[in-house]
């Protein structure tokens, strides 16, 4: 696979000066799988977000996609996705801040951060 191809599959990337800021996964939602919330600070300071759907076999689809100017909106875009998930899926399903471990499609770990 190419970087290129690499870029069009990917859900984020992250490019040079751009670090992770936030990351949400629900509980697995039986018969449908996990929403997750990704976003990068990119170097003009703004903030870049997706919010997909991961699926039990481990497929991805993006929900949506978006930029805001400060984590102030950023948690904004939290909150209006938690008022969906629950109004949903009930009230025991939510965004919950994540940790994840960072890889490069060949299986390497690498920090949060592109220098």
């Amino acid at each position: 696979m190419t970087p290129k191809e690499a870029k069009q599959r990917a859900i984020m990337t992250l490019d040079e000066g751009e670090n992770i800021v936030g990351m949400w996964v629900t509980p697995l939602i039986p018969e449908t799988g996990f929403y997750k919330l990704i976003a990068k600070q990119k170097t003009d300071g703004t903030i870049e977000w997706a919010h997909l759907l991961q699926r039990a076999d481990g497929t991805k689809e993006l929900m949506f996609r978006g930029e805001v100017k400060s984590k102030k909106e950023l948690n904004q875009v939290v909150d209006a996705s938690n008022s969906n998930l629950q109004r949903i899926f009930g009230a025991s399903i939510k965004l919950n801040v994540a940790e994840a471990e960072f890889r490069t499609l060949d299986g390497q770990k690498f920090d949060d951060t592109v220098n």
